[in-house]
């Protein structure tokens, strides 16, 4: 029915879910069909879908009796029988901007590309202010060797399965609505998988999708298999760079700086959760005492990544935090945590390229 299949999955979404529809509606784009789920919600949601169904018939509704987080064989049944060329995700409560799918596709079939991906603005729900925007200065196409050639440049772009615009032939390929259960970073698997089985893939320009951020979502809110999630999202990226032969020393280096940025993510979910002390302190000892911690402040690393350059820094940082905390068991994750306050690199070593 529409050259694009656009894909929402919404649960008790009534405070958000108008916003996200109306900008499909109102994309300068117009050959798309919009399946939305409703996926056991309690509330209004369904009827919502209903009306807007109502209104356009291009929006097609989908519905199951229990809320179910797994996407996957919902993603299936609905997009079985479509005829589309694209396929993208939008979560029931952000927004793409109007010229998103017009600028996209327009991108992805001019440069014949397998997958595209965009930058994105992060914003507060509560005060709607911009908290990070992401993008490049110029847009990026890579095939071939640039896969692993311009890793550094286009993996932060690879995170989340919305931005991303995946032809429906990648996704048979690559076979990625299989059954798996959903993880916090399964999202992110999912992209370097389409990546992976892309001949030509890139990066556009443009933020053109507005993630807002709400202290009660889920994928911000600490669970313990989170720790088992971040590990094998690390060891996936792994094997992504390494599918295109050799790692260069400077791919290397990278990984190590991803794996760090993981240990600060989990680290904040910690330090945020409704856990008591001794429970975070326990949970911040698994963080530090994996052997993938030990080499990533080990790792004689380039300085170009910063985070890397200041790994002692970020230990301190841990220390300092959990010190002001009164439990029997904080000097004990101090003692293991300042095994790793020293300096990493040196600064003016010269660069590994």
């Amino acid at each position: 029915m529409g050259n694009v299949a656009i894909w929402t999955q919404a649960y008790n979404a009534e405070k958000t879910l108008r916003r996200t529809m109306d900008c499909v509606l109102n994309q300068t784009y117009s050959d798309w069909e919009y399946h939305i789920l409703d996926n056991g919600s309690t509330d209004s949601t369904g009827e919502i879908i209903s009306q807007y169904a109502h209104r356009d018939a291009r929006i097609i509704k989908h519905q199951v009796d229990v809320n179910d987080i797994n996407t996957h064989p919902h993603i299936r049944n609905a997009i079985k029988n479509t005829s589309a060329k694209w396929f993208v995700w939008l979560d029931a409560d952000d927004e793409y901007t109007t010229d998103f799918l017009e600028k996209m596709v327009t991108f992805a079939e001019s440069e014949q590309l397998d997958v595209a991906a965009c930058g994105y603005e992060k914003i507060d729900s509560v005060t709607d202010a911009v908290i990070k925007r992401k993008a490049i200065d110029r847009s990026i196409v890579i095939a071939g060797t640039g896969f692993a050639d311009k890793f550094i440049d286009y993996r932060g772009f690879t995170a989340y399965f919305w931005a991303k615009l995946v032809s429906f032939d990648v996704i048979s390929r690559a076979d990625l609505f299989k059954d798996v259960h959903w993880s916090v970073c399964g999202d992110s698997a999912r992209v370097l998988r389409a990546f992976q089985y892309a001949n030509r893939a890139g990066v556009h320009s443009g933020a053109m999708y507005k993630y807002y951020q709400y202290p009660s979502s889920v994928s911000r809110k600490f669970k313990e298999e989170y720790l088992e999630n971040f590990d094998s999202y690390w060891y996936y990226t792994k094997e992504y760079i390494e599918s295109y032969g050799e790692v260069s020393r400077l791919n290397e280096d990278f990984l190590y700086a991803i794996y760090l940025s993981l240990m600060d993510e989990v680290l904040n979910l910690i330090y945020a959760s409704a856990h008591i002390v001794s429970e975070k302190l326990e949970y911040i000892k698994r963080v530090f005492t994996n052997p993938l911690a030990t080499e990533t402040f080990a790792r004689d690393a380039d300085p170009v990544f910063q985070n890397l350059s200041q790994r002692s820094e970020f230990a301190q940082s841990v220390t300092d935090r959990i010190t002001a905390w009164e439990d029997s068991g904080v000097g004990e994750a101090v003692e293991l945590i300042k095994k790793f306050i020293r300096p990493a690199v040196s600064l003016d070593k010269e660069l590994h390229i």
